[in-house]
């Protein structure tokens, strides 16, 4: 079943666009769960070459976290760490690190983006030219119809996606990327050797 879905989004996605996707991850980081393997053998099947890894342990950056969350969080790493080799084993990248869940809504703020991000380049081997995905929801408050599945979402109805979009819009996100010679790209600008 997992299969035959993802199939159809992805047919669906190219009858939209003309082309397939370059890169697909799961919402909610379903792809690092028990469907692991039928969601790489159809990326696999559509030559689809990029997703997403979610291990962001980085316990210094939890403090202001509910327990809900680092749980989440811990739980998603090790999902994330035991999908990794199944994804290479059919010939799928990600990206060498992963920001972005200690950091959503009102969890973002420039000291912890700052932390996070440095934190993601400078303990992770990630070898010449490391990538790390800074996963973002910035956005406008949802009212009325939208959202996913049954309508909006707690997250969508509050104002943490315009409080995002302020953040990474700013000057000071972008002199932070400059001074630490960060370069912002997307998945069709990605090389794997």
């Amino acid at each position: 079943q997992v299969k035959l879905e993802m199939r159809r989004q992805i047919e669906k996605y190219k009858e939209l666009t003309g082309q397939f996707p370059t890169y697909i991850d799961g919402h909610q980081h379903v792809h690092v769960t028990d469907i692991r393997e039928s969601y790489s053998q159809v990326l696999q099947e559509y030559n689809i070459k990029y997703t997403r890894q979610c291990a962001e342990l980085h316990m210094e950056t939890m403090d202001h976290m509910s327990e809900d969350l680092k749980n989440f969080l811990i739980l998603k790493a090790k999902e994330a760490q035991i999908s990794k080799p199944v994804y290479k084993q059919h010939g799928i990248w990600s990206p060498d690190g992963f920001v972005g869940l200690s950091t959503m809504g009102s969890n973002m703020n420039l000291e912890r983006l700052h932390s996070i991000i440095t934190t993601a380049f400078t303990e992770c081997d990630m070898g010449n030219n490391p990538v790390c995905e800074l996963m973002v929801h910035p956005g406008y408050q949802t009212i009325g119809e939208g959202g996913c599945g049954d309508g909006p979402d707690d997250f969508s109805k509050s104002r943490d996606r315009e409080h995002e979009l302020g953040i990474l819009t700013g000057s000071a996100i972008k002199e932070f990327l400059k001074e630490s010679d960060i370069i912002l790209i997307s998945y069709c600008d990605v090389t794997v050797n």
